[in-house]
């Protein structure tokens, strides 16, 4: 609470002002104890004084009354006279004694206790002669004695010591009186001191401990007020908010929260955030307490974000959420954390339409795309073979255009496969492949084709292997060099590198289905003119190119990517404008190695064989092509332009070696289904497909099983005979599997 002063304050105050209290109540109680204590003294001395006079007067009675007893024997001879004068001989030592006692720390009084002792004995002894003398008869020597001034001046001397005592001791009663009534005063005006002090400081405690409670009242209110503020904008708040407590139990729900949950705050008061989530990993196991990335946070002390989790309702139905957990740290300790959720529902369905209006956006600039270079192909073709129609009737030289023709064919099979690469459904051959060797070996090939401006510079210093298509990667890292060739027109340094590259959860998490591990790492750089942002984010999309018009086809890098994707790697680009581009292509690192490629023999004539095969192909110009290649290589042939029409063939009985069909047909009859009733009449032919699709396409829609021996289109004679005996001999492919 700000500006208010807190507990500890108000404790510290309090026990502060408790503690001068308690010093001024020990302050009076000293003051009252050295009273009490001097008072008594003080008292003491006064009964003390009093006790010495009172033994004073009783030794001048006991001595005086000695003598009136011998006056009295004297004048009478009554002997009763004498008991008083009998007594005073052992009283008046014993009072001198005690007298002794009481003064004994005053040697002043002793001294005169002293000659009171002796002057006391001389009057006894003087008593006691004329007693004496009157006893034995002589009457007038014991009056001579009485009438002498002899005992008159010992009682007078008697007296004055006497007197001189009790003047002594009644000064010193006086000052003690006065010294006791003194202590008195002072001790009643420390106490009135003492009592205006300890109220003073009562008093301030009071009103200081007042303050602070006012005070705090008062930032208490303003704490709640502030509580309240808070509540409601976080009730305001778009987003379902919830605290836990380090265990991951509810202590605080928002308004939101309870909406999108369809429980109330204080049913979710004390529920296990757990027990709300679908806690499913991608592959829909259940997941524990402790992987909970909600728990995790304050357990570990960090932030979790998860955008692909679902929470449940009270109803039983879930919702797609999107949630940050937090840690609350309090001190250098977690006590717990703040979940933040928004159901992502709406959101994933504009996306998903988004996604769809995209996808149409792609198609349709693909397909016009497609559309432009296949009419450039065409136009060729058409154009080559009108001119070879006149060249023929006019018995001219016909190679020349079926060159042209054979080129722009293989134009239109190269868009084809940019094509399936750009869908990732190229059909591929992986194998364990030394990528440092691969770029090695297309060194001389790169300077030729990128020219002398270019400073090409590798370092590929270790064989690193990954599971790829290697003629796929030879097109990919072309393509690459190509595109950095044309980012430098007026020459620079291109460099590729090839090496592990161990990738943690921190890189993998923003690249979709890719896991941590190692990888090999291939790295194109140049130093050209490089690219704005909003270029980067746009290269791999097919047919977007930064080129003059007619310089490219827009579907060079689209191709790397799905040859990148579908080879279980991915692909990041950085590039800075006059600085230049680095494009990293990450693979999958293989623990296999590479296989020394046989060597290619080369043929000056196309294979021939011999056997009865059954070509199976809707498409009547490809059929017919296949029939005429096949029958002019010696083989048997009976064609069929559908899946009905090839059953019939099996079906007649006539035994066939080779089933060649078409994977798609038109009908009911697919090619695997020829090939299955094929081997249920004939177990031991053999069987090639042969289709234009992507064979991983096939292989997962359950068409074709993936040990299935196929042959893609479009292909050229030579490979059409190679697969055929390939496929005709005993150690081709294996034709268990349909």
């Amino acid at each position: 609470m700000r500006g208010a002063m807190p507990l500890s304050s108000i404790r510290t105050t309090s026990i502060r002002g408790i503690a001068l209290l308690f010093a001024v109540l020990l302050a009076f109680l000293a003051i009252r104890v050295w009273v009490s204590e001097e008072s008594n003294n003080a008292a003491q001395w006064v009964t003390h004084t009093q006790e010495v006079e009172k033994t004073l007067r009783g030794l001048l009675s006991i001595i005086q009354d000695a003598e009136t007893g011998q006056r009295g024997y004297l004048l009478t001879t009554d002997t009763a006279y004498l008991e008083p004068y009998y007594a005073a001989r052992s009283d008046i030592f014993d009072e001198i004694k005690q007298l002794q006692t009481i003064t004994k720390e005053k040697p002043l009084i002793q001294e005169n206790i002293a000659t009171l002792s002796a002057l006391a004995a001389e009057k006894l002894d003087e008593l006691g002669r004329t007693v004496e003398l009157h006893r034995q008869g002589q009457k007038k020597q014991a009056l001579a004695i009485v009438k002498s001034d002899k005992g008159k001046l010992l009682m007078d001397r008697i007296r004055v010591v006497i007197d001189s005592m009790e003047q002594r001791e009644g000064t010193l009663l006086k000052e003690r009186k006065l010294y006791l009534s003194q202590v008195t005063r002072v001790a009643r005006i420390a106490e009135i001191i003492v009592f205006i002090i300890f109220s003073g400081v009562a008093l301030t405690v009071l009103i200081q401990i007042g303050r602070a409670l006012r005070s705090r009242q008062l930032a208490e209110s303003k704490l709640i007020e502030n509580e309240e503020r808070t509540r409601l904008i976080l009730d305001a708040a778009g987003q379902g908010i919830c605290g836990i407590d380090p265990q991951g139990c509810i202590v605080f729900a928002n308004r939101q929260a309870c909406n999108l949950l369809g429980y109330t705050a204080e049913e979710l008061l004390g529920t296990h955030m757990h027990s709300l989530l679908r806690h499913s990993r991608p592959d829909d196991s259940t997941y524990p307490k402790n992987e909970s990335p909600i728990l995790n946070a304050p357990e570990h002390n960090r932030t979790a974000e998860v955008s692909t989790e679902m929470l449940c309702r009270r109803d039983g139905t879930s919702f797609p959420v999107e949630y940050v957990s937090t840690s609350i740290r309090d001190n250098d300790k977690t006590i717990g954390a703040v979940v933040l959720f928004s159901d992502t529902t709406e959101r994933k369905r504009l996306e998903e339409q988004l996604r769809r209006s995209q996808k149409l956006e792609a198609i349709g600039q693909l397909s016009g795309g497609i559309a432009h270079d296949f009419n450039n192909l065409l136009g060729v073709m058409m154009g080559n073979a009108e001119m070879l129609e006149i060249e023929l009737k006019s018995g001219g030289d016909p190679l020349k255009f079926t060159d042209g023709i054979m080129k722009a064919i293989e134009k239109a099979a190269s868009l084809t496969q940019r094509l399936l690469a750009f869908s990732r459904q190229q059909p591929l051959s992986p194998k364990p492949t030394d990528i440092a060797d691969v770029i090695i070996s297309m060194e001389d090939m790169l300077r030729r084709t990128l020219g002398a401006t270019v400073d090409l510079r590798l370092d590929c210093t270790e064989a690193v292997h990954a599971m790829v298509d290697q003629g796929q990667l030879e097109n990919a890292i072309l393509n690459l060099a190509l595109n950095a060739r044309d980012a430098m027109p007026s020459g620079g340094v291109l460099t590729i590198q090839a090496h592990l590259k161990t990738l943690d959860e921190a890189h993998t998490k923003d690249h979709e289905n890719t896991e941590p591990g190692e990888y090999v790492e291939i790295v194109v750089s140049d130093t050209g003119f490089g690219m704005a942002p909003d270029v980067v984010g746009n290269i791999f999309e097919p047919f977007y190119t930064t080129k003059k018009f007619g310089e490219g086809s827009g579907l060079g890098l689209s191709m790397v990517y799905g040859f990148v994707k579908q080879s279980g790697g991915h692909i990041t680009v950085v590039s800075e404008p006059d600085i230049g581009t680095s494009v990293k292509v990450y693979l999958r690192r293989s623990l296999e190695t590479a296989e020394s490629s046989p060597k290619l023999e080369t043929e000056k004539q196309l294979p021939r064989g011999t056997g009865r095969v059954l070509v199976v192909e809707d498409e009547t110009a490809l059929r017919e092509i296949s029939v005429e290649t096949l029958v002019s290589a010696g083989y048997d042939v009976v064609e069929a332009e559908d899946g009905i029409a090839a059953l019939r063939h099996l079906e007649s009985g006539a035994g066939f070696d080779l089933l060649f069909t078409d994977l798609i047909l038109p009908g009911a009859i697919m090619g695997h289904d020829i090939a299955k009733r094929a081997k249920e009449i004939q177990s031991d032919i053999k069987v090639l497909y042969t289709t234009g699709f992507a064979e991983n396409t096939l292989t997962r829609a359950g068409t074709l099983q993936p040990s299935a021996a196929i042959l893609h289109k479009p292909y050229r004679r030579k490979e059409l005979l190679e697969s055929v005996g390939v496929a005709l001999s005993d150690d081709g492919y294996n034709r268990s599997t349909l």
